[in-house]
């Protein structure tokens, strides 16, 4: 069973798009998948690879401006870091990040309907969520 939890890096894909995408596109891997998120549509379902793609770049977001999840783990906060500066560098990228999180957590957005199906879950994974759009608000 793969790595399933409420934090944006406690999941198998956004750790593979950490390994895959940011190692290897940097800024770019970022803010392609913030404008994924950001460019489906309300009316367009979500699909969940793309949901968690998103929550992890803005966590990424999040880490590159100095406010990374009280619990992160310090590898993954240093791979987050590597592209620190060309991210702070991206134009409009924590609206966009806070963005994407409002999305994820919308209508149509597969991530949301399987975390929220269980009420206690549920409750954690959008506290973490909340948690995320606070440190992208500083």
């Amino acid at each position: 069973m793969g790595a399933w939890g409420v934090g944006a890096f406690e999941d198998d894909t956004a750790l593979d798009w950490l390994d895959e995408e940011l190692a290897g596109a940097g800024a770019s891997a970022v803010s392609g998948a913030l404008t994924a998120v950001n460019e489906t549509l309300v009316s367009d379902y979500l699909e969940y690879d793309d949901g968690v793609h998103g929550r992890a770049a803005a966590e990424t977001v999040a880490i590159a401006f100095g406010y990374p999840a009280e619990n992160m783990d310090d590898n993954v906060r240093g791979q987050a870091n590597e592209h620190a500066e060309a991210i702070v560098a991206l134009e409009g990228v924590k609206a966009a990040a806070s963005l994407a999180l409002d999305r994820i957590t919308g209508d149509n957005s597969e991530i949301h309907e399987l975390w929220t199906e269980n009420d206690e879950t549920g409750a954690e994974w959008l506290a973490a969520i909340a948690d995320l759009q606070a440190r992208l608000r500083k």
